[in-house]
């Protein structure tokens, strides 16, 4: 999740894959972490209201080690919004 647009980006995977029956971990740009604080909450409000298991949606915040285990780890699918630099180390990882 990019630091200019964390809103946006946060919420387009997030709702896509709940309605899909999955959970998601969201990593947001160490530039912007303070954010997770508002839509950290929204979300967790969000899933009490649904009645849905509020562990559904992770956020881990951090620097790029963070995002370096997400990337390395057993996901099933990784969404990026960044950089073409970073990007292409991120394709890297995942390959």
């Amino acid at each position: 999740v990019p630091w200019n647009y964390p809103f946006h980006n946060v919420l387009n995977p997030l709702i896509a894959a709940v309605f899909a029956g999955n959970s998601i971990v969201i990593k947001p740009s160490e530039y912007a972490s303070w954010s997770t604080q508002y839509f950290g909450r929204m979300i967790r409000l969000c899933l009490e209201a649904a009645e849905a298991p509020t562990d559904l949606v992770q956020i881990v915040t951090g620097y790029g080690d963070a995002g370096n285990v997400l990337a390395e780890g057993s996901v099933d699918k990784l969404i990026f919004v960044g950089s073409v630099e970073v990007g292409r180390r991120v394709q890297e990882s995942c390959a």
